[in-house]
């Protein structure tokens, strides 16, 4: 049986004056998934004093680099394809340099790995795609 592709809404709403060094998270509650892509969206008013990266059990995945990179922008919409395996370890991480909040709403996309009782998805933010 397939399980079909999902997707997870997950914006991240970071408090003014964060700074890169002690950044905000949040971990979203997925599961064990398959993730295929990644949406961010900018909003207008970031002009460069976010920064966002995602990251799977402390590794930072996007940006990918070796050392601590961050997704900017102002007014933008960004798509990433992945292809990663990631089991409850996901996190969005974003500092914010403003005065004030400012939120970067992310998707994302993917299919589960494993589900051993579909009815504990019953708690879970899942959007079909068509």
């Amino acid at each position: 049986m397939a399980l079909g592709t999902y997707t997870w809404p997950v914006n991240i709403t970071v408090p003014a004056g964060t700074s890169a060094s002690a950044p905000f998270m949040v971990t979203p509650l997925i599961g064990s998934i398959m993730v295929a892509s990644v949406e961010v969206r900018i909003p207008r008013g970031h002009n460069g004093l976010t920064g966002l990266s995602i990251n799977d059990s402390g590794t930072q995945i996007l940006p990918y680099s070796n050392t601590t990179e961050w997704i900017t922008g102002s007014d933008e919409r960004l798509q990433f394809d992945l292809g990663q395996e990631t089991d409850t370890g996901l996190q969005l991480v974003g500092y914010n340099l403003d005065v004030f909040a400012h939120t970067f709403y992310v998707r994302i996309i993917g299919q589960y790995m494993v589900v051993s009782n579909p009815a504990d998805l019953a708690d879970e933010q899942i959007v079909p795609i068509s």
